[in-house]
């Protein structure tokens, strides 16, 4: 029914208002062809993104929150993945489901903290997943050759000082036994938009992720020593806060 579904709920006529203390339930209706429909079920979920409410219409500046995934099992093996996926650290991969992580290594509450400035990180854990691309999802993993292993790590931000930090700027270097090899993190996977920042006075995750050779990780790095260095940190403005600077953790 049309006083049902949240299109007819906010209109242009109420101006999209959601009014303090309000609760507003309903449908909203998706349409797709045949073809889409046949993929979605046979990836088996479908993400659906909302996104951020703004204080003040049509001011981006006055947004409340920030925008959600909800990922949504359309078979029985769907709702099994939604649920499974909730261990695992939510970058892109995983928010936006776009393959099958299998954990193969995991540590939590490290607790390990580094200054730069007025900045804490604080490292809080990291992930190592064996990672197999749907085929919808596919085509963006063409570079990496053969079978992957995704490594994430988590890390907690207290920004103590007076200017915003862009969570989309850090890049990171991962050293594997002790220098011996390396590889760059991959910034497109952390699934972090241009205007996500963590406040002045304000604390805040941010995650960084590597993509290994599945067979090199197996064979060679598995049990070798990895330590990430992040540096170029930014504001909203991309202006660099700590030219020339870097904060290292050592993971294992």
């Amino acid at each position: 029914p049309e006083d049902k579904q949240i299109k007819e709920m906010l209109t242009p006529d109420n101006e999209y208002l959601w009014k303090k203390g309000e609760t507003i339930t309903g449908y909203y209706t998706y349409t797709m062809s045949k073809g889409d429909l046949e993929k979605a079920m046979d990836v088996s979920t479908v993400a659906i993104e909302v996104p951020a409410v703004q204080a003040e219409k049509d001011d981006y500046n006055s947004l409340i929150g920030e925008k959600g995934i909800f990922n949504v099992g359309l078979t029985e093996a769907g709702v099994k993945k939604v649920a499974d996926n909730k261990k695992f650290y939510q970058d892109l991969p995983t928010k936006n489901d776009m393959g099958e992580k299998v954990m193969v290594d995991e540590k939590e509450g490290i607790g390990t903290k580094e200054k730069i400035g007025d900045l804490t990180f604080t490292l809080e854990g990291y992930q190592f997943a064996e990672f197999t691309p749907n085929a919808v999802e596919a085509p963006k993993f063409s570079n990496f050759k053969g079978d992957m292993v995704l490594l994430t790590v988590k890390l907690q931000v207290e920004n103590g000082g007076k200017e915003q930090l862009s969570q989309g700027s850090p890049t990171s270097k991962l050293l594997i036994d002790g220098g011996a090899d390396y590889t760059l993190d991959q910034p497109m996977l952390t699934g972090y938009a241009y205007d996500d920042v963590i406040e002045p006075g304000e604390s805040g995750e941010l995650l960084q992720i590597f993509v290994l050779d599945k067979e090199k990780y197996e064979k060679i790095w598995k049990d070798k020593s990895f330590e990430m260095e992040m540096a170029h940190l930014q504001n909203a403005e991309a202006k660099e806060l700590f030219e020339g600077k870097t904060v290292s953790f050592k993971l294992k």
